[in-house]
């Protein structure tokens, strides 16, 4: 949420407080999901399972990465509705649980990678004299 310019100081003070309280509520959320994961994920065997915890700790390095809030606002949206698929939906749907499971992995990849930090160039380390 942006403040838009021109405000009253008193709405830009509400406004600041309540974009804080979310952000608040996000994080909070995150980490409880992190933190209880195992409680509702190891119901599912597998790799549905395994997907589970997965997605559980990308949510989380995600909210807690130095991405623009809105990146990880959308990050986590289009992670999330992947995830509501696969373990919310019907379990008459097949297709569209298996096509969730394929795009949740694709793009938890394509998150995961850009999370990485920089590799640094190799050097050749000093020759030590004995």
């Amino acid at each position: 949420m942006h403040v838009p310019d021109g405000v009253t100081d008193t709405l830009r003070a509400a406004l600041t407080e309540e974009r804080d309280r979310w952000h608040r509520q996000v994080d909070e959320a995150a980490q409880h999901l992190t933190d209880h994961a195992q409680e509702f994920v190891y119901t599912d065997r597998g790799s549905i399972g395994e997907l589970g915890m997965r997605y559980c700790g990308t949510a989380r390095m995600i909210w807690i990465s130095d991405r623009t809030e809105e990146t990880k606002l959308r990050q986590l949206l289009e992670i999330t509705e992947h995830v509501h698929t696969l373990f919310f939906g019907s379990r008459w749907y097949v297709r569209s649980r298996v096509r969730a499971m394929g795009a949740l992995q694709r793009l938890m990849s394509v998150i995961e990678e850009e999370g990485q930090p920089p590799v640094p160039p190799s050097r050749t380390a000093p020759a030590v004299e004995v």
